[in-house]
């Protein structure tokens, strides 16, 4: 728990040295703690609990209460100790404040336990008429110098104790003293971080007013902080490049050489004629300037921006320079127009209003919007995550040239939707022009799969919203108002709420066509997915397709076909599937496919049409997933108060959050009506393996405060349950009910073997039955859900090699699990086979060997290591003749190299050792710098051996391992 600042102050300024020189106030006076709950409803398990001298308030604020207020009597130097013991969740405790008052009024801690609040203090009480000083505030922030204003103290002292010092240090500070409430600190060092305390100067008692900090700035520091110009607008050729200068620094600067680049290649910029700045630029001021030398935009496409500073006494380089991408858009003029985005952006970009769009391009990469309408490439949302809180962005287009069209245009394209009903959405916006004024194209209802969602947000009306059809699907409205103008442009609009963690993928733009009139005969494909709604997918599935009819004539004589994960194609006529213009129809194709595969499955669908009109929105793309099961060992334990994703539950009866008096959330259910049947079922686990498991925690408590524990009745009961592939139902594996339940108001943990699923993906379902007959219910609680999988142990350990065969001064230290769960039970076996006992994470005085340590976990998980205490070590000795051993290939299942490098030619000696300390080989070396010789072990056992070289009574021990 991190102190509050209060509490630090009164540590710090007990170790400064003008403090000792205030003489504390005798004598007693009245304080006052104010407890209070802002919706009147009590703090149900919250407690508060203040201490101050002999006097001990332990209290809670009750139910239709909405303030508490104690006075308690103290005398200077009682002790305060005060704790605050939480009984929800932060989300729950936003009502509750408290707050202690001294004798003057001025509060000595006020605070509510939300977001991390106060939860205790502890101080020492006085009686003083001194008052402390408030709002103390830092301006005027030069390099060496800052200036500290405060309101009066309310007991009018004759002066202030200004005392300043480097940021969070404990030494004393240096003090001024001034009859004013502002005061100039000077002499500072630039680029510093300062805390500074004011406190009234009086006779009886000195009261701080708690800690401001500031930080000094550079002396020179300028930067440029945007790009003004050029904007994206139609008919962009040469135009100036306008930045924006600031002085980030303490003094005023002038004489500022600034410059810019275009994709790369620096401008022209004519010193001191362009790029100079002969004004003054005071502290914080800002300067937009125009580059004189112009920029040659006229080639439609995207332009990368840089524009830096160079002032020789600059000391922070990383403000200087602002980078900034600029689309000239294209003049488009020929109609149908098409843009696929395979090639290229095609001079679409981001109009970011809020700084926080998340629209790009490219390929989607989900986990939402996984496909594109044809092709690999499109504008999408959330590209590679979800979409953002509050986001409000716009995808615009290039420039359009509609002034030869007498009747207005049409524009299709292929759109995907996966945003959060009602809250989040897209629109598409239109300007006749260039963009400085804006309408909505269509409303509700007109076109082809025209908005289906409306919402208040930002006057946003109606939109396209949720998630009930995604994948891609085609869209068609006329632009309206456009025909006869030469200056227009498009752009679809994206805008999020704040309400919550987004967990969706927003919307995506592909194939977007305009023609100049609605062909006669055009059928667009929508989007397909498959059939079977299996947990595990069907290997005899079965694709269906949306087919639109976006022509003014009805269509009935066609074919459709499907390619399966890039499979071959499928064909299929259609005579009698009839559809009207504007509409659409379902179909099913008869040739199955298998969706069985865990994994994305993608889906290239397309319809034929003689004579089709316009044929760019005949294929389209589209994707769906056969879940993946998550492999164990994870752990659920709610305490981001989120449902997990991919989890169902029945009715929204469970939600994350409140945990009825425990200090972490949890899922909850509320069981309130009779014969209530409800049930949260996980996603896919798996495959299981032999000796996997589930363990959970749960409990039964009262609906009611302060929760007490509840005993089930009748048939209150919770099933937890398992379903795998292919499986027609769910199977029980654990079973709570009043026969085996232990009342108590804490969480019990029970454990449920996998086993009987080893090889397939489950989900797993817990069912909460009851047939109560009373208003007043329960609640159940689910935390900590685990699926225990036993995957080995990541082991760390310090090994010490012994000196010698038969040495036993060897150590294996400091073994340390990283995964699994504590505690760990330890069993150690040495070299030959004997158990050692009374030993944990340790082993000394060992002799060279293998030691194997079986580890089991709490959770029933066991892995084996091996350590091996070999014998010397590494080459560290500056006066040895052995420079360098290389041993290959090792481990080795035969024959291995050894290399020896010395410092310079002398006689030596390698000799390979067994684990018994056995001689099995040895050579001579005479007058040698280098040598390589080769070792067969083909004819001994598997296991470790030991190379002992020795050169000039210095001797290196190397392992070697045949397998």
């Amino acid at each position: 728990m991190t102190l509050r600042l209060s509490t630090i102050l009164a540590a710090l300024f007990l170790s400064l040295p003008f403090f000792a020189s205030v003489s504390k106030a005798q004598g007693t006076c009245s304080y006052r703690l104010v407890l209070s709950d802002a919706a009147a409803d009590g703090w149900d398990a919250s407690r508060a609990r203040l201490k101050i001298g002999s006097t001990t308030i332990d209290t809670t604020v009750t139910d239709g209460t909405d303030s508490l207020i104690f006075r308690i009597r103290v005398k200077t130097g009682d002790s305060i100790n005060f704790t605050f013991t939480p009984g929800y969740p932060p989300q729950y405790l936003t009502e509750i404040r408290y707050t202690l008052y001294d004798s003057n009024g001025d509060p000595v801690f006020s605070a509510s336990p939300a977001n991390g609040g106060l939860a205790f203090f502890k101080g020492v009480a006085g009686c003083s008429s001194c008052r402390a000083v408030k709002s103390i505030r830092v301006d005027s922030i030069a390099a060496v110098s800052a200036r500290i204003r405060w309101s009066p103290s309310p007991s009018k002292p004759a002066a202030y104790n200004v005392v300043y010092l480097p940021k969070d240090s404990s030494m004393g500070g240096t003090t001024i003293t001034v009859t004013d409430t502002t005061a100039l600190l000077n002499g500072l060092m630039e680029n510093f971080a300062y805390d500074v305390w004011v406190y009234p100067v009086c006779t009886d008692s000195g009261y701080a007013s708690g800690r401001a900090s500031f930080k000094t700035r550079y002396k020179s520091d300028v930067g440029i902080i945007a790009i003004t110009g050029p904007v994206n607008r139609c008919g962009l050729a040469t135009d100036s490049v306008r930045v924006v200068l600031k002085n980030f620094g303490g003094n005023p600067q002038s004489l500022i050489t600034f410059l810019y680049s275009v994709n790369g290649v620096p401008a022209p910029v004519p010193q001191y004629k362009d790029g100079y700045y002969t004004g003054v630029l005071g502290r914080d001021s800002v300067r937009e300037i125009a580059f004189k030398t112009l920029g040659d935009f006229s080639i439609p496409g995207e332009y990368n921006l840089v524009a830096w500073t160079q002032l020789e006494s600059d000391s922070n380089r990383l403000n200087d320079t602002f980078r900034i991408s600029v689309t000239s858009p294209r003049l488009i003029n020929q109609f149908p127009y098409f843009e696929d985005f395979e090639s290229g952006k095609g001079t679409w970009s981001v109009s970011d209003t809020v700084g926080n769009s998340s629209w790009k391009y490219g390929k989607p990469l989900g986990p939402y919007i996984y496909s594109v309408g044809g092709g690999i490439k499109a504008w999408t949302t959330a590209q590679d995550t979800s979409y953002n809180q509050n986001e409000f962005g716009y995808l615009l287009s290039p420039c359009f040239d509609f002034s030869s069209l007498t009747s207005d245009p049409f524009i299709s394209f292929s759109l995907n939707v996966y945003s959060q009903a009602a809250a989040d959405g897209a629109w598409l916006e239109s300007s006749s022009d260039g963009g400085k004024t804006w309408f909505k194209v269509g409303v509700k209802g007109t076109g082809v799969n025209w908005y289906n969602d409306s919402i208040a947000l930002k006057n946003i009306g109606a939109f396209w919203s949720g998630k009930n059809n995604p994948g891609w699907r085609p869209a068609q409205n006329r632009l309206a108002g456009l025909a006869g103008k030469a200056n227009c442009r498009l752009r679809f609009a994206f805008a999020s709420t704040g309400a919550a963690t987004k967990i969706y993928g927003g919307v995506g733009v592909d194939n977007i066509a305009i023609f100049a009139a609605q062909p006669a005969n055009d059928l667009a494909a929508g989007g397909a997915t498959h059939f079977s709604t299996a947990l595990c997918g069907s290997a005899n599935d079965s694709v269906t397709m949306t087919i639109t009819n976006t022509g003014t004539t009805r269509q009935y004589r066609y074919s459709v076909g499907y390619s399966f994960d890039k499979g071959p194609a499928v064909i299929e006529k259609i005579d009698s599937l009839s559809i009207a213009p504007g509409a659409s129809a379902t179909y099913r194709f008869k040739t199955p496919v298998n969706s069985t595969t865990p994994g994305h499955h993608f889906l290239r669908t397309w319809v034929g049409l003689p004579g089709d009109g316009f044929a760019q929105n005949d294929t389209i793309s589209s994707d769906f997933a056969t879940p993946v099961g998550l492999h164990a060992p994870f752990t659920y334990n709610f305490n981001d108060a989120r449902v997990p994703l991919g989890w169902a539950l029945s009715g929204n009866i469970f939600t994350g959050g409140r945990s009825h008096g425990a200090s972490t959330p949890a899922l909850f259910a509320n069981i309130y009506n009779q014969n209530q049947t409800v049930s949260i079922t996980t996603g896919k686990w798996g495959p299981v393996q032999t000796g996997d498991s589930l363990s959970y925690d749960y409990r039964f408590v009262t609906e009611l405060s302060p929760y007490g524990a509840y005993n089930l009745i009748n048939n209150d009961r919770l099933d937890v349950q398992a379903i795998a592939c292919g499986d027609a139902d769910f199977t029980t594996i654990d079973t709570v009910t009043r026969i085996n339940h232990v009342k108590t108001a804490n969480l019990t943990t029970r454990k449920a073997s996998l086993g009987a699923f080893a090889g397939k993906t489950v989900q797993i379902r817990f069912k909460i039955s009851s047939t109560i007959s009373t208003s007043t219910g329960f609640f159940f609680d689910l935390d900590n859900v685990n699926y225990l999988g036993c995957a080995p142990f990541a082991m760390s350990a310090q090994i010490t090699n012994a000196t010698s065969f038969g040495a036993a001064n060897g150590s294996i230290s400091g073994v340390a699990p990283t995964t699994g769960t504590g505690p760990y039970t330890y069993k150690w076996t040495g070299p030959n086979g004997a158990v050692i006992t009374g030993v944990t994470t340790s082993l000394s005085n060992l002799t060279p060997g293998p030691y194997t340590l079986n580890i089991s976990d709490a959770k029933g998980c066991s892995d084996t290591k091996i350590y091996t205490v070999s014998i010397g070590t590494a080459i560290s000795d500056p006066a040895s003749a052995i420079q360098k051993v290389l041993i290959y290939p090792n481990p080795t299942e035969g024959s291995a190299t050894l290399d020896v490098d010395f410092v310079k030619p002398v006689d030596a000696e390698a000799r390979l050792f067994n684990m018994m300390g056995q001689s099995l080989w040895n050579k001579e070396i005479k007058q040698t710098l280098h040598g390589s010789y080769d070792i067969d072990l083909r004819n001994y056992p598997a296991g470790i051996y030991f190379i002992r070289i020795t050169a000039e009574n210095k001797t290196f021990v190397a392992k070697l391992v045949k397998q």
